[in-house]
């Protein structure tokens, strides 16, 4: 499909920043399940967007188009970044992204998460260190 974000959503209101990002954004997919009760975007960038604007964006989506309906909208995000973002200061921008969308994935994961330690022992390698706890154990693998 790889349509431009305005040519699947060209009457969408958005913020003015959230816009200019869209912009350079691409719709790769758009589904809906069997109900018509989710509707799920996968949106393709060559520009990191932060999930509080995903997240901003699929209540916009579901409120302007869908208004009182039981719809729910899920943007599955792709970012193609370029090189410059090595995984260590990637982390550094995208850590608060990545506590908010798992706080409202999982409060446990989220706090377990937020517990641990970092290390990039090698370039494309991350160590997540967590405290041994119950908890841990079996929560550890989703965080991996």
């Amino acid at each position: 499909m790889d349509k431009k974000f305005f040519e699947v959503f060209p009457n969408l209101e958005v913020d003015g920043n959230v816009r200019e990002w869209l912009e350079a954004a691409f719709v790769t997919r758009v589904t809906c399940n069997r109900d018509r009760t989710l509707l799920r975007v996968y949106l393709s960038s060559d520009r990191w967007i932060h999930k509080k604007h995903i997240f901003q964006l699929e209540e916009q989506i579901r409120r302007q188009f869908f208004g009182q309906t039981d719809v729910k909208v899920k943007i599955i995000e792709r970012f193609l970044l370029s090189r410059q973002y090595t995984p260590e200061n990637f982390m550094e921008i995208y850590k608060s992204s990545m506590l908010l969308e798992l706080k409202a994935y999982n409060q446990l994961e989220h706090n377990l998460f937020q517990a641990a330690q970092l290390e990039f022992s090698q370039e494309h390698s991350l160590r997540l260190r967590i405290p041994d706890s119950m908890v841990a154990r079996e929560k550890g693998e989703v965080l991996v």
